[in-house]
């Protein structure tokens, strides 16, 4: 196990580059609505596409970087990370019901059940992302 001063300057440098890739989304995002009428009708449907693609890789990202350090005992966050990342790798983009069984209804950030279809956004990346390095820093002490 990593020194803690170790572990959260690693855990700080993920957050980073979550909140850069957030930031650069957004800003793309931002863009896109500045265009005028005529392109942006043009590019909304994309954007929504790229939007909930983009997330959901950045969901298998967020679940990597720890996925070492919490197998042994997960908290419910990390494994509704986990299941969400799970699920996108071999489900094709639905929640599948092995994964969403280990998440706690009660504690879920998303709020998806087994067959829903994983459609991340950046809001709710966010927070799902800020409340996954938050049980981190919590689990280990930080």
């Amino acid at each position: 196990m990593a020194h803690p001063s170790e572990l959260q300057d690693y855990l700080n440098a993920c957050r980073a580059r979550v909140e850069s890739q957030v930031a650069f989304f957004r800003e793309f995002a931002g863009a896109v609505g500045r265009a005028d009428d005529d392109e942006e009708r043009g590019l909304e449907p994309m954007l929504e596409s790229l939007e909930a693609d983009y997330f959901n890789n950045l969901v298998i990202v967020l679940d990597a970087y720890f996925a070492d350090s919490r197998r042994d005992s997960p908290g419910p966050v990390a494994r509704e990370v986990e299941a969400l990342s799970d699920s996108l790798i071999h489900g094709e983009g639905e929640l599948l019901p092995e994964p969403a069984a280990r998440i706690d209804e009660g504690r879920s950030i998303l709020g998806l059940k087994a067959g829903d279809s994983i459609r991340l956004t950046a809001q709710n990346f966010s927070r799902l992302a800020d409340a996954y390095f938050a049980e981190i820093e919590r689990r280990q002490g930080l």
